[in-house]
């Protein structure tokens, strides 16, 4: 992958932290006063966003529920084997990264070791990203790889155009190194943050390919989780009816992710499918309702080439830093 030393300069290092500002305010509006103090109840907005601290780490066994929380909102209920596939990325930490907060503990500490009960203190909660690739070629007799493979071939089967199901299936079952791009964070974590780990995966992919310990990648898929915007309006007319006509309105595909638009422009081809959910899930997971609208899950695939990935990291990296 073409890459350059400026880019390499700029790359997030595991272990580096990243303030994320709730504001683009002047310092002036965000001074502190005693008579701003008495206000402060009064005033306080419960949609502000606080200020954190983000640090990138190479994945570890402690990661594995964490990890496998975040998998679990993008495939959903797929015949995927999250758990396996939660092994293949931490087995691949040279090319896998997860984001966590730095509290204040960890701010004081300095660098200086913790007690036992620190190091050990993992869950779920600790782990709000995760970011790899999986080189579906290399990896080809993993289980979790053959299932994810055979989960992208049937829902293209059911989805794509003729086209799409012929030029899809071709990049999947020819001599293609292909790279299988995870990128999931929890959805109220701030999408600037997407900016520094491609710039971190990128340097690591050339690394490994450098060192000859992979092969160079020809295509990147990437499963993006989007929705669909159905309003729903209902005829009440007819006293007699026992059921009201409804009808629904259905707009277009949104991302979650801000971030996988630029991917979708540089995509060759994509695909969408609705997501399989139960009716109690989260728009992460399931559905949002309100009285006259519904937000309806779906999973988009993208195939980019290596080239158009690359431009698409650009193009990202400029969006998400102006």
């Amino acid at each position: 992958m073409a890459d350059s030393e400026s880019d390499e300069d700029n790359d997030w290092k595991k272990g580096e932290k990243r303030r994320q500002d709730s504001s683009n305010e002047d310092s002036d509006e965000d001074s502190y006063s005693e008579d701003d103090a008495d206000t402060s109840d009064e005033s306080f907005d419960e949609n502000m966003e606080i200020p954190v601290e983000f640090e990138a780490f190479p994945p570890t066994e402690e990661d594995f529920s964490g990890i496998r929380c975040l998998l679990q909102q993008l495939f959903q209920k797929s015949a995927v084997n999250l758990s396996k596939l939660c092994d293949l990325i931490i087995s691949q930490p040279e090319v896998s990264t997860v984001i966590k907060v730095v509290d204040d503990e960890d701010q004081e500490s300095n660098g200086e070791s913790k007690d036992h009960d620190e190091e050990t203190h993992e869950s779920e909660e600790d782990v709000y990203g995760v970011t790899t690739v999986v080189n579906l070629k290399k990896h080809q007799d993993n289980d979790a790889v053959r299932e994810l493979k055979k989960f992208l071939l049937d829902n293209c089967k059911e989805s794509g155009s003729k086209e799409t199901r012929e030029e899809f299936t071709e990049v999947m079952e020819g001599q293609h190194a292909i790279g299988f791009l995870i990128n999931e964070r929890f959805i109220n974590i701030p999408p600037q943050i997407a900016a520094p780990v491609y710039k971190t995966l990128r340097s690591e992919l050339k690394k490994v390919h450098k060192k000859g310990q992979d092969t160079p990648l020809s295509y990147f898929i990437i499963l993006c989780k989007t929705y669909k915007e159905i309003e729903t309006k209902t005829n009440k007319k007819g006293k007699k009816a026992k059921k009201p006509k409804v009808q629904e309105t259905t707009k277009s595909l949104d991302f979650i992710n801000v971030e996988d638009e630029v991917f979708l422009k540089a995509s060759q081809l994509s695909f969408s499918f609705e997501a399989s959910t139960s009716s109690d899930e989260t728009l992460v997971g399931g559905k949002w309702t309100s009285d006259d609208s519904e937000l309806k899950p779906y999973r988009t695939v993208l195939v980019l080439s290596t080239d158009k990935f690359d431009e698409a990291l650009e193009g990202i990296h400029t969006m998400l830093t102006q």
